[in-house]
């Protein structure tokens, strides 16, 4: 391999780059749309998830726990709904992703300091976001269940009892944790050995479909050096 022989390859492939429109747009439009693409339609972030509440209990408490599904900025509560069957049709259906379910009783067993449990249905189609939902639901529970031993212990006269370990969390340089912004890096990097490799392999097509290729074979010039010639320009091109 000698550079010279790349360096002039590479600079025959720079100039029938720039007259032809078509090579161009290759080489820029469709890195720049793929990046558009993936970087935009392409999210892993959860927020909104579509929910339908079934209340059995029908009580100040339970209306309670759901404005507090209904308030958050991760959940829609877009229907509340009589039985379970519709709730368990919508999720088959995938109009909502997540279903509550409040029996009855549930207050009273509050009240009586017994367990109250409640039932969530989530949609597991899509397991990534079947967990993060799962994870925000156990969230919003813990700060639920906070509050309401909070008012028992005023209920009990009893002292306040403060947690020993407060943690703040602080998230630098992407603070809201949006998916788009850790994505977007990576898939340059993706699509530039994508496109280069893709270019690389079109340029010599096209070295046939003009009948130039057995010019270039009569010239002193070893395959690597043509290979590697025509694969620096087209990533050079592709990165700029």
């Amino acid at each position: 391999m000698k550079p010279s022989h790349i360096k002039a390859v590479a600079k025959k492939e720079f100039f029938h780059l720039i007259r032809d429109f078509r090579s161009l747009y290759l080489a820029f439009v469709i890195p720049l749309l793929l990046i558009l693409l993936f970087g935009y339609a392409l999210s892993l972030d959860v927020n909104h998830i579509k929910t339908v509440v079934v209340d059995h209990d029908h009580t100040d408490i339970s209306r309670d726990f759901v404005r507090k599904f209904q308030r958050s900025s991760y959940f829609h509560v877009t229907r509340i709904i009589p039985e379970i069957k519709v709730a368990e049709r919508l999720l088959d259906q995938g109009k909502v992703a997540m279903a509550l379910i409040i029996p009855a009783g549930w207050t009273n067993a509050m009240r009586a300091d017994r367990d109250a449990p409640i039932q969530v249905l989530f949609d597991g189609s899509d397991p990534n976001s079947a967990g993060i939902s799962q994870g925000y639901v156990t969230a919003l529970i813990q700060i639920y269940n906070r509050e309401q031993l909070l008012h028992f212990l005023n209920r009990k006269g009893l002292k306040r009892i403060e947690q020993p370990i407060e943690g703040r969390i602080r998230v630098w340089f992407n603070e809201d944790l949006e998916s788009r912004h850790f994505i977007i890096p990576g898939i340059i990097a993706i699509i530039i050995m994508i496109v280069g490799a893709m270019l690389t392999s079109l340029v010599i097509a096209r070295e046939y479909e003009n009948g130039t290729m057995e010019t270039i074979k009569s010239l002193p010039l070893h395959r690597e050096d043509f290979l590697l010639g025509k694969a620096w320009q087209t990533c050079h091109n592709n990165n700029h």
